[in-house]
């Protein structure tokens, strides 16, 4: 049992702990029913907490009014740094509201806070009138004027009066911080403010990781298919774990509206080919062959693993004519851009075609030999013997290297019966 610290850092879009040390560290032995809880600080920056002073600990594993349970001691402590000066508390209670939005200043979490509490007991009008005349006060050259901006904005929603300006104001802020807090007061007046979901694809698509992040939660509260519309404008950035997981929970709570756009067929994430990968990858087989035939829809098709071979020689079909190009051009593009974890019914499709068709694209299956590994490296050396029509121009290639003898030896047994 103890106080642990942790230093806090930005990760991408989430924040990371670094373990410090302990400001207190109990010995269990020498104080098993040390329990410090209930950790705050005071106004003159000294730090409180309770010993609860319990040996039974849970509501699971004793009763809440287990006989053993201590309400007889508990102790109440104090800690300030050695030698160093406290700080002298700021008045609060009592005091005018200009003054209580001055203390918005504050590098005091807890100053900020009390100031914030305390504008929460006076009328809303009061404040928030005053809080636009302070705004315009502001100095804007100074370096926490956006941070003030911010702290207007949060006294704003703490009264749940909507300042649209303000609102766009920080939502436009240089710093990024800022914006990502704007988007999440959005998140709170959507039903208030006009464009809400637009300001909202608008940050999914900001530079910031941390503003993505909020976009993509507060495009969750929404009911309509543009939320999702919304969210997946932020696969066009790299992701991370806390976006990658706030993307995945966001989709799942719109599937029912992007879903049945997608089954009927509408548009959804226009110009945003990360997006419309996502969806078509969302989408059960049985379903995917049913949609419109764009080129998108008939490569999702094309990777799918448990179609026959038959709708996926109809989908290349259909591809190579949409894209004006041979069938064999096409499959051998498309096995270059897929995963190898998808690529299988591909290079089934590839053994397929006629050496005829195979040596128009012989350049870029040679490609497909030196640059990718296993199953497709191995398929495409298959097919370079069947365009060739012999194994002498293989075995040649195969004779410079131990890989090369490899590559060969694993593709024999992969060229199709004449």
């Amino acid at each position: 049992q103890g106080i642990f610290r942790a230093k806090l850092t930005e990760e991408g879009s989430g924040i990371k702990g670094e373990t410090l040390e302990h400001l207190i560290a109990a010995d269990i032995a020498k104080a098993p029913n040390f329990r410090p809880s209930g950790i705050t600080v005071a106004p003159d920056g000294s730090l409180y907490f309770m010993d609860w002073s319990q040996m039974l600990i849970g509501h699971l594993q004793h009763h809440l009014r287990d006989p053993k349970r201590d309400h007889q001691h508990g102790r109440l402590y104090r800690i300030t740094y050695e030698g160093r000066p406290l700080m002298e508390p700021k008045k609060i209670d009592g005091q005018p509201i200009p003054a209580l939005l001055e203390l918005l200043k504050e590098p005091e979490n807890d100053v900020r806070l009390r100031a914030k509490i305390e504008m929460g007991k006076r009328d809303s009008k009061e404040v928030t009138d005053a809080a636009a005349a302070w705004v315009k006060a502001l100095d804007a050259k100074d370096s926490k004027y956006e941070h003030n901006l911010l702290e207007a904005l949060w006294v704003h929603q703490w009264h749940n009066v909507v300042n649209l300006p303000l609102l766009k104001r920080v939502i436009e802020s240089p710093e990024p911080r800022a914006r990502a807090q704007g988007i999440r007061v959005l998140g709170y007046w959507r039903d208030r403010v006009p464009g809400a979901l637009e300001m909202v694809k608008l940050a999914a698509d900001d530079e910031a990781p941390r503003v993505r992040l909020e976009a993509v939660r507060v495009a969750s509260f929404f009911r309509e298919t543009a939320a999702a519309d919304a969210a997946l404008v932020t696969l066009k950035h790299p992701m991370d774990y806390y976006l990658d997981y706030c993307f995945k929970e966001t989709m799942r709570q719109l599937k029912p509206w992007w879903q049945d756009t997608v089954a009927e067929g509408k548009e959804i994430a226009v110009g945003n080919p990360a997006g419309i990968n996502y969806l078509l990858g969302s989408v059960p087989s049985t379903e995917l062959v049913k949609l419109p035939k764009s080129p998108a829809t008939l490569t999702a098709i094309l990777t799918r693993q448990d179609l026959p071979t038959k709708q996926l020689t109809a989908a290349l079909s259909d591809l190579s004519e949409l894209e004006k190009k041979p069938p064999t051009g096409t499959l051998v593009s498309l096995i270059g851009a897929t995963p190898a974890k998808d690529s299988r019914k591909l290079c089934h499709l590839l053994l397929q075609q006629s050496a005829s068709d195979l040596k128009t694209v012989r350049p870029e299956l040679e490609k497909l030999v030196a640059s990718r590994k296993g199953r497709v490296a191995h398929t495409a050396a298959a097919a370079l013997i069947v365009a060739d029509g012999s194994v002498e121009p293989a075995w040649r290639t195969a004779a410079k290297s131990p890989e090369a003898m490899n590559a060969f030896l694993a593709a024999i047994p992969l060229v199709p019966d004449a």
